[in-house]
């Protein structure tokens, strides 16, 4: 008792310390600008010398003059009925002291009435142009040169020492690979809970996340009248993500979506959860657990993530738990900033990654380990988890015919045998059905978002022209399988924008580098390996097919809508299957962990300063 007490004492004595060190940095790191600025330059200025001119036929310029003076932020009051989109020019004086002009586009947004842009520079004049077709009615403006604590750069700068505090401390320990799927833990939630916290409460950032977030909440039955925060992440017409650039319009875009008010929109959930929606659970257990307990919506939406990223961390977690093989592998896998991007939106993407490598590492294990037994526990194991991550895709559904080829040895009986693999081969007719019936009778027309596609017509042209298809789908896999699989580690974030440092490069090689080393204990057997690259050749058509004949205009000689992160669950069975016993990695076991641990969390930290901090929290 004694000894669990120091150390709850020693944790937060650790966390204080490390808090007061992110405060200052914040203070005289973040800050040291303002504390060198003439005493007049200081503080909150109302602009006085600006006037509202005509810029051309169509554009009007609010023109600020400011005689070189700092502006830290520039601050805009106004009210207008539509969002009004803007293009600020500010002529700034560069390292040689000449002009430079620099542009920025943001947004007056209706809800707010307040437009904050960092600038950060010495400027002579600031024009804001806008079309005159809007009625926008100007407030104030003013410049905002004060001494603020920004808590967002605090709480990212103590995730930053706090991961590594940690990292360090679990390399005094030995790091340890049979507790390494612990340390994953510890990490992945500390990265991604810091991505989570500062990204702005919206959608339209992730791929179709307004879809996934409105499936989440119609998991709730009956009659569901939306506030305006569950409407505004579903239509995203109130404060759209270009709306916001600054910590201030953060703080202002929360407060709207916590006003306690229904829209007048209502959906009718369905009854009962259709299986294509389990993948959803997750982030609806935080989401209205929070709403429960009287949390403002900004809160709610925050929590529904957290716990989708929970649940796929854990799954992650329990898979290099229970791997014989590729235990690193899967921890670079999951600690992949892609990786930790989906897991922090509202998706069914972190389903099928965790639920669909869980079930391929079960079966990895049967194969090499003859200790591995297909006993009751396992079995119900495997089947749940590879329906948790096809329920949503079930183009991956092809897996669980590898069961087929589990050794006779792993059995407890031929009878059990015999009746587990008939149950497996109806499972995935019965999975494989709910695939193919919708896109070919309730879907005929294709992409919902339109477009001149058509299932129907696509599957009617293949069939005309089988050979013209199959060189279609060979050109595409000699161009893009490799830029598919190896893509997710170039940072793609969606609609946030690329990672474009040359770190994406250190994750490439590291991913192929773990891959490669990562050998111990795999003694998968040959045929085993063929049957593995089969299965992921099968699913790779498949999925070219299926976005061929729902995403591609009839005719085209492309396919479109492939993207990188659906090649997310092929990169463990893939470099596990190319793996050589001739290659031994002689690395120390804490040497190697700890820089796989160290690389993988300072590219995911690199990438929230990059892309969330810089442009939604400063």
């Amino acid at each position: 008792m004694k000894n669990n007490l120091k150390k709850f004492l020693k944790c937060i004595i650790a966390m204080s310390v490390i808090l007061m060190l992110s405060i200052f940095i914040e203070s005289f790191g973040f800050n040291f600008k303002k504390f060198t600025l003439p005493r007049e330059e200081k503080g909150l200025i109302k602009v006085v010398d600006y006037k509202i001119s005509n810029a051309s036929n169509d554009k009007k310029s609010i023109d600020i003059k400011l005689s070189k003076k700092y502006v830290n932020k520039l601050i805009v009051k106004y009210s207008t009925s539509k969002d009004v989109p803007v293009n600020i020019r500010y002529t700034e004086l560069d390292y040689y002291k000449k002009d430079k002009v620099t542009e920025l586009n943001d947004c007056f947004d209706n809800e707010t009435g307040e437009l904050v842009d960092n600038i950060k520079n010495n400027v002579k004049e600031i024009h804001i142009l806008y079309d005159k077709k809007y009625n926008l009615d100007l407030k104030e403006i003013s410049v905002d040169n004060r001494f603020q604590l920004n808590w967002f750069r605090i709480f990212y700068v103590f995730s930053f020492i706090s991961i590594f505090c940690l990292l360090y401390k679990f390399f005094k320990k030995g790091f340890q690979t049979k507790e390494i799927h612990k340390y994953f833990i510890c990490i992945a939630m500390l990265l991604g809970v810091t991505f989570i916290v500062l990204q702005p409460s919206a959608t339209y950032y992730s791929w179709d996340d307004q879809i996934h977030f409105k499936n989440m909440l119609e998991l709730k039955s009956g009659n569901i009248n939306w506030n305006i925060g569950e409407f505004s992440m579903i239509d995203a017409t109130p404060i759209g993500r270009d709306s916001i650039d600054s910590i201030e319009e953060q703080f202002n875009q929360m407060r709207y979506l916590n006003q306690n008010k229904n829209s007048k929109y209502q959906s009718t959930g369905s009854r009962f959860i259709t299986y294509n929606k389990i993948a959803y659970i997750p982030s609806a257990i935080g989401y209205y657990f929070s709403k429960f307990l009287g949390f403002p919506f900004s809160i709610c939406f925050k929590m529904g993530k957290i716990t989708n990223l929970l649940a796929f961390v854990l799954i992650m977690a329990y898979a290099i738990k229970i791997s014989k093989l590729g235990k690193r592998l899967l921890c670079v896998i999951g600690l992949m900033p892609v990786s930790l991007f989906l897991s922090s939106q509202y998706s069914y993407d972190p389903a099928v990654i965790s639920g669909i490598t869980l079930a391929l590492v079960i079966l990895m294990n049967w194969f090499v380990d003859k200790n591995s037994k297909v006993d009751f526990k396992s079995m119900l194991l495997f089947i749940a988890s590879i329906l948790y991550g096809s329920f949503p895709k079930a183009v991956y559904i092809p897996f669980v015919l590898l069961f087929l080829f589990v050794p006779k040895d792993r059995f407890s009986s031929d009878k059990q045998r015999i009746i587990l693999k008939i149950g497996i081969i109806l499972i995935f007719v019965l999975v494989l059905y709910t695939f193919v019936s919708p896109a070919t009778l309730s879907n005929p027309a294709g992409d919902e978002r339109g477009g001149d596609t058509s299932v129907s017509s696509q599957l009617k042209l293949i069939i005309s022209y089988p050979l013209g298809y199959i060189k279609v789908l060979k050109d595409t896999l000699v161009n893009e399988f490799l830029g598919k699989i190896f893509g997710n580690t170039g940072g793609k974030f969606a609609y946030i924008g690329y990672f474009t440092s040359n770190c994406s490069y250190l994750i490439l090689f590291t991913l192929l580098f773990t891959g490669i080393t990562d050998t111990e204990n795999n003694c998968l057997k040959k045929y085993h390996r063929i049957l593995i690259l089969l299965a992921l050749l099968g699913i790779i058509l498949l999925i070219w097919t299926a976005l061929y004949l729902s995403f591609t205009p009839v005719g085209f000689n492309t396919i479109n809508g492939v993207q990188p992160r659906y090649f997310i669950p092929f990169i463990f069975p893939l470099m596990i299957c190319i793996q050589s016993k001739n290659i031994q990695n002689k690395i120390s076991e804490r040497k190697y962990n700890s820089i796989i641990f160290c690389v993988m969390s300072f590219a995911m930290l690199l990438s929230i300063f990059e892309l969330i901090l810089k442009t939604y929290c400063y």
